[in-house]
């Protein structure tokens, strides 16, 4: 193989994460006074206070039922205010709580213990873990889809913070619950969205584990990224973009989908399928290209080369880059007559520098799988802009040297292309094409 045919290889994408990842800026001093520090403290204090006599006023009124259920939405409104009183509630009064709710039939008691539960697990930690998921498993066949709804996101919350627990979710049958579930068109969308957030959940901190269970998963999926509400297509598209960068699902699962949803008018939900469908590109075989090439997919991911988003961007010319690694000469010229080589080099000349890089990957891939005929035609189109653009990047050396290596073709990938095929292996020839990863 000689070295210039290894340069049209397929790439993995450089950003690691997820169009939903967050940056949470640390908390900021407010008060630097030692009079203001103690008053702060004695209230809180005196809030740790009530919630402790609040929780014992649950568990041991048996009189009372709409005394005991005031005290419990009580309860939740105080720690889910300021979630850092949970660290202090007593440990013995909590334990008595979980066991006091979790023979509770009330969709009230089990909507408001769902609440409290989902915030002292998050903050007071793996003891309360394993005593409150299979009770919140149980309320996932609740009648009331608003005690279905919060305990979902319960769970999703709790499987996000402590990994885990998927597992044990997983192993008392969770996925055919969420399948059902999410299947069902009539559920309210907040019962849908918080399906959608476990099952995120599962394929972001437990992805191998759904192996054996991804016949379910994807069904599950597909159905999400069906519906119309943007709650559901957020959650139902980032989960099949985890599993697919993952390479756990099957190559076009969903593609005619997505292919739509690439135009949407949110963002997460855009960048989610894009990732998605480079990702088949990423890791399909020769065939599984085809497949993509064939579904006109370059037409559709071609038109997000000028998109105000910089991620949409990058990520479209990602999948043109990839795809024109694998691409014989005669999707070549498809390429070329869709006009997406003079919107790459429109990318180059005024875009960011990690797109830049990409779309000149793209361009130079071309350049490697054309004929001579598309060669030379593109050669005289496109050469001459090319030097233009390594006088304009003077001053970057990085992307002058990735223009100057397009040119270089000039004098030794077409020498190569024009020399009489003399490379026979048992009278069939030998491709030298890098597909390395």
């Amino acid at each position: 193989m000689n070295c210039v045919e290894t340069e049209r290889t397929r790439t993995d994408r450089c950003e690691k994460y997820c169009p939903l990842d967050l940056v949470c800026p640390p908390d900021s001093e407010i008060f630097s006074s030692t009079f203001v520090s103690d008053c702060l403290a004695f209230n809180v204090k005196r809030q740790i206070k009530t919630l402790n006599c609040t929780t014992k006023l649950i568990c041991n009124c048996t009189k009372d039922s709409t005394e005991q259920l005031d005290a419990l939405k009580s309860l939740a409104d105080q720690i889910v205010e300021d979630t850092r009183l949970a660290d202090h509630l007593d440990s013995g009064l909590i334990s008595d709580l979980v066991e006091f709710l979790d023979g509770n039939k009330s969709p009230q008691f089990q909507y408001y213990s769902a609440v409290v539960f989902e915030t002292i697990v998050s903050n007071k930690g793996k003891e309360f873990k394993d005593r409150s998921v299979p009770y919140l498993l149980n309320l996932i066949l609740s009648p009331k889809g608003y005690v279905q709804t919060t305990a979902l996101f319960t769970l999703a919350n709790i499987a996000n913070v402590f990994p885990e627990s998927c597992d044990f979710m997983i192993k008392n049958g969770v996925l055919r619950d969420l399948e059902s579930l999410i299947s069902n068109e009539y559920n309210h969308y907040e019962l849908l969205e918080s399906g959608c957030k476990l099952l995120t959940a599962f394929c972001r901190m437990k992805p191998q584990l759904l192996s054996d269970k991804m016949d379910i998963v994807v069904n599950t999926i597909s159905t999400a990224i069906g519906y119309v509400h943007e709650s559901v297509l957020i959650q139902g598209c980032l989960a099949l973009s985890l599993l697919s960068d993952q390479g756990l699902v099957k190559i076009g699962t969903g593609v005619d989908r997505l292919l739509d949803l690439i135009n949407y008018s949110v963002l997460q939900i855009v960048i989610s399928a894009l990732r998605t469908i480079g990702n088949y590109v990423r890791w399909g075989n020769d065939e599984e290209i085809q497949f993509m090439i064939r579904l006109s997919s370059l037409a559709v991911v071609g038109e997000l080369l000028p998109h105000k988003c910089t991620i949409v961007r990058k990520e479209a010319c990602w999948i043109i880059s990839n795809v024109t690694a694998v691409a014989n000469s005669s999707q070549m010229q498809d390429i070329y007559d869709l006009g997406l080589i003079d919107m790459l080099l429109e990318r180059v000349r005024s875009d960011e520098f990690d797109v830049k890089e990409v779309a000149a990957r793209a361009i130079s891939n071309v350049f490697h799988g054309s004929d001579q005929k598309l060669f030379e035609c593109m050669k005289d189109e496109y050469f001459p802009i090319l030097d233009d653009l390594c006088l304009l990047f003077s001053d970057d050396p990085q992307m002058a040297a990735l223009c100057s290596k397009i040119l270089e073709l000039d004098n030794t990938y077409l020498t190569k292309i024009l020399e009489p095929v003399s490379t026979h292996k048992n009278g069939r020839k030998v491709e030298h094409r890098s597909l390395c990863d």
